[in-house]
This record gives structure tokens, sequence and C-alpha cells, in this order.
């Protein structure tokens, strides 16, 4: 046998327990062990791969097993997303969007694409669509644990009030952010202060 199951599994264990390095060598095993026995390569073991490489930082790493896992699976929307994340890390904005526009072109309810897709659009200085993205992720996805509504609405006040000029629209943002969220009360009511009082 050769035990490729087991050594993805470990390898998938040591990846969500952050122990990336240990994760890397048991997916490396498994990714041994396929080509000993002859079989296909496997995308999504080139995708937790270059995740667990993307989290332990070794970028380069992470983008040759993320384009890897793209070249044997171009439908792999996980696969795109996680090419963004690394892209972002390394400030490289427009492979970014481009990788994060792709996987929601694959699936169009990916909510942590679009979410970082908005975050890219502010490094990019591309306001409108930032806003427009950060609309959308609220429209699908309004009480989804990993894009807390009020963080979404404290960025869309400050885009309202530095960049479109507009106090209104950014007071209603950080209003509705401090009734979702009123352990960050103190915080967002300066911040309202200050806006009224510019």
């Amino acid at each position: 046998p050769n035990f490729f199951s087991a050594y993805f599994g470990l390898g998938s264990v040591y990846n969500q327990s952050g122990r990336y390095d240990e994760a890397i060598n048991w997916y490396q095993q498994a990714v041994e062990r396929r080509k000993a026995a002859g079989e296909a390569e496997d995308p999504l073991i080139h995708l937790n791969l270059g995740e667990a490489y993307g989290k332990a930082r070794r970028y380069a790493e992470a983008t040759s097993e993320l384009k890897l896992a793209v070249q044997i699976s171009p439908s792999l929307d996980k696969a795109r997303y996680n090419l963004g994340v690394v892209y972002t890390q390394l400030g490289e904005y427009d492979n970014a969007k481009d990788a994060y526009l792709t996987a929601l072109q694959l699936n169009s309810g990916f909510a942590e694409a679009r979410f970082n897709l908005g975050d890219t659009y502010l490094q990019l200085k591309q306001y409108d669509l930032a806003v427009e993205t950060f609309e959308e992720v609220l429209r699908q996805s309004p009480r989804d644990a990993n894009f807390p509504e009020s963080w979404i609405r404290g960025k869309l006040g400050l885009i309202y009030w530095e960049i479109r000029k507009d106090k209104g629209k950014a007071i209603e943002h950080l209003e509705r952010a401090l009734k979702i969220d009123p352990g960050r009360t103190e915080e967002i009511s300066k911040l309202i202060q200050k806006i009224s009082a510019s």
C-alpha cells in the first residue's frame, strides 16, 4: 500500500493546527507516494501543499504548488483564491485581483474571494470597485462570521468619509457598525464625532 490517504490526512491535521512545516512534510510524502505508485497528480494535494507553504510564508513554493493545482484542475476555485492570498502577501495586487476575479467566475458565491477582492481594490485605490464589492459581500453574506458586518461597514464608512467626502453615508455605515458590534463603541463613537466635526 502507498498510504497516500494517511499522509494526506496527517498533512491536513498539521495544517489545521498551524504546524505548517510538518504539514508540508506530510503533503510532500503524499505527492511522492502517488508518483511512486504511478498515479495521476491530485490537484487537492497541491492545493493543500500550496496553502501550507503560504501560511509558512514560503511564497515562491506556495505559488508553484498552487499554479500546479490550477494546471491540473483549472476549475479549482480554492486554488485561484489561495493564489490571490499569496499575491496579496507579496504586494502583487494586480495579480491578486485577477486570481480573486477568476475564483469568483468559477464560484460566484465565494464570499472569502469577494471580501479579499474588496480589500485588493482598496490597495489599488479603486475605491468605487471596493465599495461595490464590499456592498455585495453584505448582500450575499450579511451574517458570515468570517466577515463581521461591523468591520465591513467600518471600511465603507472610512471610504465614504476620506475618499468620497460623503459624511452622511460615512456616519450611516458607522452607526450601523456600532449597533452590530457594541464592543467597538468607543472606537466607532470617536470616529463618528471626528467626522461630524469635520
